[in-house]
């Protein structure tokens, strides 16, 4: 998957830093641009190179508002997420961004946590509602790498397999975990407890290594922390999660194919 082309415009080079060196390694987002006043954003001459956008408004010498209705003028390539932080909303703010088909968030002294939050969340949705149908396999091993999973863990395997035969299967969300340890031991031909240490293992390990955005939204789980979801847990949420993002994809095929009526 390519990855979506950030550009943060914000007075605080410090925020700045933190909202990069989140996206470094980052396997879905790439900090390509930053600003850190009005002037500077306009100097870009135009928004063709980014994807997302996340512009303070109370920029010196020139708002981020202004300067982002000058830039969509000679925007052939508009960004599927633009994104204005500004300290107010007033009649003015409220129609200029409607009318050039910006989102805003109201907040006067917003934390670098959440403009990251802010821009993960878009990114999500966006991809979300993009989808024109919905790949059992493909969105369980994408769901897997957003929260951080890792491959080489052998634990990794059998959740990918154990997510596939669940989630195609509803009779098996009913089985105890003793009986899903020993359905995925037979099919690997290994002993059930194996599965439980290498499953318990690649949770655990993968976890303390990444603080995704995902994991933290699904598990309430911080790299800092101590717990991990259990085993049990871990599935269940996963199925759940893939079960409303299918139910996702066939709502706006309905709504999309209602508007061309």
């Amino acid at each position: 998957m390519k990855k979506k082309k950030l550009l943060i415009v914000h007075n605080s080079y410090e925020i700045i830093k933190k909202i990069q060196n989140e996206y470094e390694e980052n396997e879905f987002i790439k900090v390509v641009g930053t600003a850190i006043d009005g002037q500077a954003l306009l100097k870009l001459n135009n928004l063709d190179n980014y994807d997302i956008v996340i512009v303070k408004n109370a920029l010196s010498y020139i708002t981020g508002l202004y300067a982002l209705e000058i830039l969509l003028k000679t925007t052939k390539q508009r960004p599927s997420i633009i994104i204005l932080i500004t300290p107010f909303i007033n009649e003015f703010v409220h129609n200029k961004c409607s009318s050039l088909g910006i989102d805003y968030i109201p907040d006067f002294n917003i934390e670098c946590n959440k403009i990251i939050d802010i821009i993960n969340y878009a990114q999500l949705n966006k991809l979300n509602q993009s989808k024109l149908y919905f790949d059992t396999s493909a969105e369980i091993i994408l769901l897997l790498k957003q929260l951080g999973l890792l491959r080489s863990y052998l634990g990794y395997t059998y959740f990918e397999y154990t997510l596939n035969v669940m989630f195609e299967n509803n009779v098996n969300i009913y089985k105890k975990m003793q009986e899903i340890y020993k359905m995925i031991s037979e099919h690997f031909e290994v002993t059930s407890t194996s599965v439980e240490k290498a499953m318990r293992s690649c949770i655990k390990s993968s976890f303390s290594q990444n603080n995704t955005f995902y994991a933290r939204i699904l598990f309430g789980h911080n790299i800092d922390s101590s717990d991990f979801p259990s085993t049990s847990i871990f599935i269940q949420v996963c199925i759940k999660t893939l079960k409303e993002l299918k139910q996702t994809i066939i709502n706006n095929n309905i709504r999309n194919s209602v508007r061309k009526i």
